[in-house]
């Protein structure tokens, strides 16, 4: 009797094992079809899709180029104007989102302001950068931020503040910690003890403010040297444990001819310099630390500011010159100008001073247009 139900249990085990083979190996072929589609697009995403940690590590090897505006310029037709040319960035300054004075507060005007340009900047789908550039303790004249704790407690909320009240827009990609860091105790002269005095409150204050847009936001944080953004202030600028950060310097050398608004131009600029002119080789030397900057430390870098008055001699030849040093060494750059209140920087109006119409088919603007059309 024994035997006899050793068998039958047995017989039952095999008729249960055999049912579970049957049915895995006859599945429909709806099923065998679903399957080889998820697999087939889980492939394509795999091979078509590159995987980028953060926005700096795009940078790096795909630098975007753009303009230099403010909020109050922005309006929905200039966007769309630098869209249809080819622009992608928006290096977006900003003054007094916060009072430079105690008490620091709030000032609800800049905000509304902003928001209004932000929203314009979601719809034509650019990229923007904030750039503050004054705030608690910090204005033209005003550098307390390097020196009093409240000034730095101040620009520490002003910073939450407008992380806070701007990172749901989809235009934006990250935030400056500070547009043109000035001390009132820095110095050009960068073996001086002021110099290092100024660097190492810079460098602190680097990492506290860099926390608080951490805290805020996974986005890019934009860095720029002491003194206002030139390539200078990067001797003793330390580079932020973090990876997704960019470095950004402002680039009008040289400005004795850059920068100059009235005749006579004493200095101009051309490929083969004699005396008071300049040359691509000046620029090549002068662009020299940045790059060096760059590559010791693989990090992206935004010139957040360059260009010209649109009448100095032979600016279209310096344009084209110092657009193809940012070229060959993937620079990302904003041009500073773009639909400015003053006239004498509307490269889009040409050479000629007296002109205040659109003038596509210049020498000089179409130096610019090319540059943005490049892949």
């Amino acid at each position: 009797m024994k035997i006899k139900k050793i068998i039958v249990i047995l017989i039952a085990i095999l008729a249960v094992s055999s049912l579970f083979l049957y049915l895995a190996s006859h599945r429909s072929n709806k099923d065998i079809e679903q399957e080889s589609i998820e697999k087939n697009i889980t492939e394509e995403k795999n091979i078509t899709t590159p995987v980028h940690k953060n926005l700096a590590e795009q940078l790096t090897e795909n630098p975007l180029k753009g303009v230099v505006m403010t909020p109050e310029l922005i309006s929905s037709s200039s966007l769309k104007q630098l869209k249809n040319y080819g622009a992608e960035l928006i290096y977006l300054e900003i003054k007094d989102f916060w009072s430079q004075e105690e008490p620091y507060i709030p000032n609800k005007k800049i905000a509304e302001l902003l928001e209004n340009a932000l929203k314009k900047t979601d719809e034509q789908k650019i990229k923007v950068i904030i750039v503050p550039l004054t705030g608690p303790g910090k204005g033209e004249d005003n550098y307390e931020v390097f020196t009093r704790t409240r000034a730095k407690e101040g620009w520490e909320m002003m910073l939450q503040d407008l992380i806070s009240q701007t990172k749901d827009h989809k235009s934006i990609i990250g935030w400056s910690i500070m547009g043109e860091p000035n001390a009132e105790i820095y110095f050009l002269e960068e073996d001086s003890d002021d110099f290092e005095k100024s660097g190492k409150i810079w460098n602190e204050l680097i990492n506290r403010y860099a926390k608080i847009i951490r805290q805020e936001s996974n986005k890019l944080i934009v860095i720029s040297p002491l003194g206002s953004g030139k390539i200078s202030g990067l001797s003793n600028l330390e580079t932020i444990n973090d990876e997704n950060v960019a470095y950004a310097v402002k680039f009008f050398y040289p400005e004795k001819y850059t920068l100059r608004q009235e005749p006579p131009f004493e200095y101009s600029y051309e490929q083969n310099a004699e005396k008071k002119s300049y040359s691509k080789e000046d620029l090549e030397k002068e662009i020299s630390p940045l790059i060096d900057f760059k590559n010791k430390n693989n990090v992206p870098i935004i010139i957040g500011g360059f260009g010209g008055v649109r009448y100095v001699p032979n600016l279209d030849t310096y344009l084209k010159d110092i657009l193809e040093i940012f070229d060959k060494n993937k620079l990302s750059h904003a041009y500073y100008g773009w639909n400015s209140k003053n006239p004498a920087f509307r490269i889009e109006f040409g050479e000629n001073p007296y002109n205040r119409e659109l003038k596509e088919n210049s020498p000089l603007f179409k130096t610019l247009l090319d540059s943005w059309s490049k892949d």
